[in-house]
């Protein structure tokens, strides 16, 4: 099985924090187009989630690698999707969750 790891920088203030929330939120969150928390690593020198790994490219490479041409109603399609993961972290969990860091890098 081939996973992602989103590995915490320890040293930055706030990390524990960050990493105790992300694990208590996403751990009973599921939608078909949010990418699963498999598992987390944790210790004084070390925070990681083990993620559900997504074979594709990255969303930004998608848009504008000169190597994939996407139609206009791909790019829709795409747009579709990432509102759709919003409209349920926002509105369709128990407890809104704000994603704050959402870019074409994260997603």
């Amino acid at each position: 099985m081939t996973v992602a790891a989103k590995v915490f920088n320890v040293q930055m203030e706030g990390t524990f924090q960050t990493f105790d929330r992300e694990c208590e939120i996403f751990r009973n969150l599921r939608h078909r187009n949010l990418t699963k928390i498999i598992s987390s690593c944790c210790n004084l020198d070390f925070k990681a989630l083990i993620l559900e790994y997504m074979p594709n490219k990255s969303l930004n490479k998608l848009l504008y690698c000169r190597d994939y041409c996407l139609t206009i109603m791909q790019k829709l399609n795409i747009m579709f999707v990432v509102a759709s993961a919003l409209e349920f972290l926002h509105h369709g969990y128990s407890v809104p969750v704000i994603h704050c860091d959402l870019s074409l890098a994260t997603c």
